[in-house]
């Protein structure tokens, strides 16, 4: 039980750091577009 809620916990982490990475990615690409 404790074992499967470390992995959802990580899962979710790599969830928030891609949408973090995208969410970055897109702002360096408008600010260079100005």
């Amino acid at each position: 039980m404790f074992h499967d809620f470390q992995n959802q916990n990580s899962l979710q982490q790599q969830e928030v750091s891609f949408f973090f990475t995208k969410l970055f990615a897109k702002q360096k690409k408008m600010f260079w577009e100005k």
